[in-house]
C-alpha cells in the first residue's frame, strides 16, 4: 500500500514535553491502566479527539452528550415539535459547519465534509 503524502505526514510522530498537575498525572494514569493502554496513547486518545471534534463543535455552540440522555429527551418532546426544530436546524447547521470548516460552501466542500465523517466512501 502506497501512502499519499498527506496520510504520510498525518502518520508521523513528533515529540513534545509538558508540564501537568501531579494530580492530572494520576488520573491518566489510573484511566490509561483501567483501559489497558499507555498513558502516551491515552494522551494521543485525548488530543484526537480534541482536534477532530471538540474544537469545532465548540466553535459552533454545540454540546456533546451521551446517547441515553438524548433519547430521553427526545422522548418527552411532542413529534410535531420535535419536527419543527429538526427542519430548522437541519437546513442551518450543515451549511454553518461547512462555512466554518471550508471557509465557502460548494458541491466540493460539502462532499469533502461528508467523506470526512465517513457518511460515504
Amino acid at each position: 500500500m502506497v501512502l499519499s503524502k498527506k496520510e504520510s505526514d498525518s502518520r508521523k510522530t513528533v515529540l513534545k514535553t509538558m508540564r501537568i498537575p501531579n494530580y492530572i498525572n494520576t488520573l491518566l494514569e489510573k484511566d490509561a491502566d483501567s483501559k489497558g493502554i499507555s498513558v502516551n496513547a491515552l494522551i494521543s486518545m485525548i488530543m484526537t479527539k480534541y482536534a477532530e471534534w471538540d474544537r469545532y463543535i465548540e466553535r459552533l455552540g454545540g454540546i456533546t452528550i451521551k446517547p441515553q440522555a438524548l433519547k430521553e429527551i427526545l422522548e418527552e418532546v411532542d413529534e410535531d415539535k420535535l419536527a419543527d426544530i429538526a427542519k430548522r436546524s437541519g437546513s442551518r447547521f450543515p451549511k454553518e459547519f461547512v462555512l466554518f470548516r471550508f471557509k465557502r460552501t460548494n458541491l466540493e466542500t460539502y462532499l469533502e465534509t461528508l467523506k470526512q465523517y465517513q457518511y460515504f466512501d
